[in-house]
């Protein structure tokens, strides 16, 4: 891939869009195409949802970052178990691809708690 000329300021190529800005060069993917293997441009489509757990005075309470649902638990058992349901129940019948979803998403669970230094 060459690099661009200082006069072109916006270009797709591949799965990448380049940017030049006061003699920068910024590479990124490109927000709502990839390109497959032929070249031929298809929507991306996420295999993760992810979800971010924070602990309150009553346990812990959970938000989904790629759709929304907000739950919560006693403990962290609790948690991933009522998280899990409401996903499910949040999805069941949905066209999981005009959400931007893979057929068969994964949940990644990120625990955010403040150190005790």
């Amino acid at each position: 891939m060459g690099l661009l000329s200082p006069h072109q300021s916006r270009k797709v190529r591949g799965c990448l869009e380049i940017s030049h800005s006061a003699g920068y060069y910024a590479f990124r993917p490109h927000p709502r195409l990839f390109a497959a293997a032929c070249g031929t441009l298809v929507p991306i489509r996420r295999d993760v949802i992810h979800a971010v757990a924070h602990p309150d005075e009553d346990g812990y309470y959970v938000e989904c970052l790629e759709v929304a649902v907000v739950t919560q638990g006693d403990n962290l058992d609790d948690l991933v178990r009522n998280l899990d349901e409401a996903l499910s129940l949040h999805l069941e019948g949905e066209d999981l691809a005009a959400l931007g979803l893979s057929s068969h998403p994964k949940l990644q669970l990120i625990i955010e708690k403040p150190l005790a230094l």
